[in-house]
């Protein structure tokens, strides 16, 4: 059987899949999650008005009462983005306690309405409530002592807004604010560069967890890319002192031209260049490069070399087919990205030994 010749039609159609690679990685392709409950999670979401992205602003300032203050000018900043869709509220610290300047203030003016007399309080009297109950309730209020930050989120009905507060970091005190449905980032992260905090420094900021990982993610992968170019070079000096320049060429161009055409043969198939991906690359590029010396330099007739290395893809495609199966996409993408290196492996390897020249009846 004349394999080499499925190489005709793959390499040129792997060469067109590149116009549709995408080089991308997301955190959520490591679990295994139904579309099922997929949509009953965006469900939640959309009900509760909590984003599931982890995407918060981390806010910082030097004290309690300055912490409080930069939340509600993020929240203030933040509104007309959520009276336009682009989210979908926020909840902030403010929204439990007030600065304690604007505490005193407070507690004044109260002190102020227990001292009118009573037509000040007529909604209140028309209620059913008595005079004398109405002022004993502000006089109470009114004398109540200002409540710093970490004691206001000591109770139970505090429980909604105490893990938006972070302490003391470094210096600063840090609190988070949730935002909730989150459609833009982009207009997020414009509304909090015309802060005047953030003006002289960086005093409120779109955190966003997904996004950080993905681009941890991204940054490896392409770390890996790197190096394992540089480990061809380095290959390449190895194999030309070993089989002189010309045989060493033909021995990488097998690896290097599988892992390329597997990356186009992705992007036919919808699937990202992932992290996971660029692991079964790499793999792909040692199983290449391995038939490729196997081919070269093996004693043995072109028709046992040619067994030798599809019994030997064939054990490693039965293991990694499994995985091209599993329902976690970043384990199937490894899955399929090694056995399709696989096989593009063994028919460079077969056109290798027709090169090189075996005999028709091999090859």
């Amino acid at each position: 059987a004349r394999l080499h010749w499925l190489l005709l039609p793959i390499l040129p159609l792997a060469a067109a899949g590149y116009l549709k690679t995408d080089w991308r990685d997301d955190i959520r392709d490591w679990a295994a999650l139904s579309p099922r409950l997929i949509a009953e999670m965006r469900q939640v979401a959309d009900i509760s008005g909590n984003d599931t992205g982890g995407r918060s602003i981390l806010v910082q300032a030097g004290n309690a009462d300055e912490l409080l203050r930069r939340s509600a000018q993020v929240e203030a900043a933040l509104q007309p983005l959520a009276s336009k869709g682009k989210i979908g509220g926020v909840q902030s610290l403010n929204q439990w306690l007030l600065p304690a300047e604007e505490q005193q203030t407070l507690l004044a003016q109260l002190r102020r309405l227990a001292e009118q007399p009573a037509p000040s309080a007529e909604p209140m009297l028309q209620l059913g409530l008595k005079s004398d109950t109405i002022q004993t309730a502000l006089q109470q209020a009114a004398a109540q002592p200002v409540v710093p930050l970490d004691q206001a989120l000591s109770g139970q009905t505090a429980e909604a807004w105490r893990t938006l507060y972070l302490g003391n970091i470094q210096g600063q005190e840090a609190a988070l604010v949730r935002v909730q449905g989150l459609n833009d980032a982009a207009a997020v992260q414009t509304a909090l560069s015309a802060l005047p905090c953030n003006q002289t420094g960086t005093c409120a900021r779109l955190v966003d967890k997904r996004a950080r990982l993905n681009e941890l993610f991204r940054h490896t992968r392409n770390h890996a890319a790197w190096l394992k170019l540089a480990s061809f070079a380095l290959a390449w000096l190895v194999l030309w002192r070993i089989f002189g320049a010309r045989r060493g060429s033909l021995i990488l161009a097998v690896p290097l031209i599988s892992a390329a055409a597997t990356v186009g043969l992705l992007g036919w198939l919808g699937l990202p260049v992932s992290l996971f991906a660029m692991f079964g690359l790499l793999l792909v590029a040692a199983v290449g490069a391995d038939y490729a010396v196997y081919a070269l330099t093996a004693r043995e007739t072109p028709a046992a070399k040619l067994g030798g290395i599809l019994l030997a893809a064939l054990t490693t495609a039965i293991s990694f087919l499994l995985l091209a199966i599993s329902t976690t996409p970043a384990v199937a993408a490894f899955g399929i990205t090694v056995s399709l290196g696989v096989g593009l492996n063994v028919l460079l390897s077969a056109w290798l030994l027709k090169k090189e020249g075996a005999g028709r009846e091999a090859v």
